[in-house]
């Protein structure tokens, strides 16, 4: 794990960042005692931080013990057939599988340290993109396709090649 310091972020930024993560509940903030020998100097407690359940949901796609519903619950709506594949993530029927491994790809982008924000964020806009067009009984195949290839240098990243092979595998397009 890198220190904030590698990462070139300064204490106000990182303050802000974790206050953040904190009010959102992505990160809990504990108080416990602390002993060490520089107790005098720095106080009997200190503040440690965890990432909190919520967060591990996102990433672990939560357990049978979660109160979220379950991941393929069926939704109704008009004449479609509309898929739940994840937390507020739908699709057509169709493309369930896709969608599934879309959002799997999004979660890895997320979390890998090897992109750039500027990368991140790209890839992020084309999935969500991608992920629109499949609530569509009948999506813009061209737009699609374009999207993906914007999408091919993601194989290349460490830990996500398999997610990006999975993809590919689900591409009905």
């Amino acid at each position: 794990m890198k220190v904030r310091r590698e990462l070139g972020y300064p204490p106000p930024e990182t303050t802000h960042n974790l206050e953040y993560l904190i009010q959102n509940g992505w990160i809990e903030k504990e108080i416990e005692p602390y002993t060490g020998p520089r107790s005098r100097t720095f106080g009997t407690q200190r503040e440690v931080y965890n990432i909190s359940a919520k967060a591990v949901d996102l990433f672990e796609e939560g357990s049978m013990f979660s109160s979220n519903p379950p991941v393929h619950e069926l939704v109704i709506a008009g004449d479609y057939n509309i898929v739940q594949v994840g937390p507020n993530t739908y699709a057509y029927a169709r493309y369930q599988d896709l969608q599934s491994a879309l959002l799997r790809l999004l979660q890895g982008v997320f979390v890998t340290e090897d992109l750039s924000p500027t990368q991140k964020f790209e890839a992020i806009a084309d999935i969500k993109a991608i992920q629109a067009q499949l609530l569509k009984p009948e999506p813009e195949k061209s737009l699609l396709n374009k999207l993906k290839e914007g999408l091919g240098f993601l194989a290349n990243v460490t830990g996500l090649s398999t997610f990006v092979l999975t993809v590919l595998q689900h591409w009905p397009f």
